[in-house]
């Protein structure tokens, strides 16, 4: 009885440690994005109270920009004219709201922001 109470705490053991893969873990990374110093018109979701002005935003050493909700960086607050360069993080959710973004964004740091007239 003690060699069967022994292995069931085992395999209880390691059915736990394989339950917790590193997939169910969020994936994180920092990086240097861009800003662009006006907004641009996008396009909400179909049942999004939201405004339909976004942030046109460019990941540093690359050559693709796409929109973001204003208000999707969080801790950041925007300012028409200005260009910025951010460090942000990203964390891609694992259970992402069906009409949101599968990204959570959130400043870093200011690295520069600059008057464009």
């Amino acid at each position: 009885m003690k060699n069967f109470m022994t292995l069931m705490a085992l395999l209880l053991t390691l059915s736990l440690g394989l339950g917790c893969s590193k997939d169910d873990e969020p994936q994180v990374r920092e990086a240097e994005f861009e800003i662009a110093s006006s907004y641009s018109k996008c396009n909400p979701s179909f049942n999004s109270t939201e405004s339909n002005t976004c942030l046109t935003i460019k990941e540093a050493g690359t050559n693709n920009s796409y929109t973001v909700s204003d208000g999707t960086i969080s801790g950041f607050s925007y300012e028409p004219g200005y260009q910025y360069k951010l460090r942000i993080r990203l964390t891609k959710l694992q259970n992402p709201p069906a009409d949101g973004s599968d990204t959570h964004y959130e400043l870093i740091q200011t690295l520069s922001k600059e008057k464009v007239d």
